[in-house]
């Protein structure tokens, strides 16, 4: 750690981050269902969605990097599950795929089901670092060095529950000033494998931003998801995000317990805090796809 300065807590450190969800064909965390908005549940799959009422009695089903399948035959059943939809228009925005031969699996199995490419309506990339491309610039190095004049790091496996309600707070103020759309606690409570680095001011308990996300041991490339970052006006003025995810990456890469980090989302196209997140390094990797179809009968 260049910077020094940071304290950890480690409890259940060698649990090599299993879930469930490890060798499943499709997953991503968001869709949890603690994540909010509804959620269907079928043999082998699971799938959080939006319901849109719109004219000409058409409801649209909209589908975010969904759904989590164990394996090719789950996700026909999630298809055959909306097939019994009648005057719907279906969209489905698959995540990041690891595997081409799954990519190519999954596009042919909803080609079959009469899906075709769509646009995507959140990001259809993602920025992913690992340890020989993650690079943060001197000059921007510079900003965590006079921020530790006043304010400290700490990096936390597992967080317990108060500090996760105490880092919410942060969260759903600046949602709420900025009218993003909030996620609910649960959703924080949910993640597995928590890791979490938070900024204090120091000789206080004053939490002035916050970094948190899951480790996922997919396909045996344990990822560092990163999913919920906020700062106070105090943090936005000296830049603490630049502290918070420095000290939590340099963490996880330092003492292996990670190949790779994944901002879980940044569109170059659509997103303005893509300009942060590419300061850090690594490689822009597409998404598995957008398809829709419109069920009439």
């Amino acid at each position: 750690m260049e910077f020094g300065h940071i304290v950890t807590l480690m409890i259940n450190e060698q649990n090599n981050f299993k879930t469930e969800f490890d060798n499943y064909l499709i997953f991503d965390i968001s869709q949890l269902k603690e994540y909010g908005k509804s959620f269907m549940e079928g043999e082998g799959f699971r799938a959080r969605y939006v319901r849109y009422k719109r004219l000409f009695l058409f409801n649209i089903l909209y589908f975010p990097y969904a759904p989590i399948t164990k394996d090719i035959v789950s996700f026909e059943n999630f298809l055959k599950d909306l097939d019994k939809h009648i005057l719907t228009k279906i969209i489905i925005e698959l995540p990041k795929i690891d595997k081409k031969e799954d990519i190519i699996l999954i596009t042919s199995k909803l080609t079959e089901y009469g899906y075709k490419p769509s646009k995507y309506t959140q990001d259809s990339e993602t920025l992913v670092l690992n340890k020989s491309n993650y690079n943060l610039s001197q000059k921007d190095q510079r900003y965590i060095r006079n921020a530790l004049k006043e304010y400290e790091c700490e990096v936390i496996m597992n967080p317990n529950d108060q500090i996760i309600e105490s880092v919410y707070k942060i969260y759903h103020k600046m949602g709420v000033e900025r009218e993003f759309n909030i996620k609910p606690i649960n959703s924080f409570f949910a993640l597995p494998n928590k890791v979490i680095s938070i900024v204090k001011k120091k000789g206080t308990n004053e939490i002035h931003g916050f970094l948190l996300g899951s480790i996922i041991n997919r396909n045996n490339v344990p990822t560092f998801y990163s999913l919920f970052t906020a700062l106070t006006h105090e943090g936005f003025d000296h830049k603490l995000g630049y502290m918070t995810h420095k000290y939590l990456f340099d963490y996880l890469f330092d003492n292996n317990l990670i190949t790779q980090v994944d901002f879980h989302g940044a569109d170059r196209k659509k997103r303005t805090y893509v300009e942060f997140k590419s300061r850090f390094g690594g490689s822009f990797i597409p998404y598995g796809g957008s398809y829709s179809k419109i069920k009439v009968i």
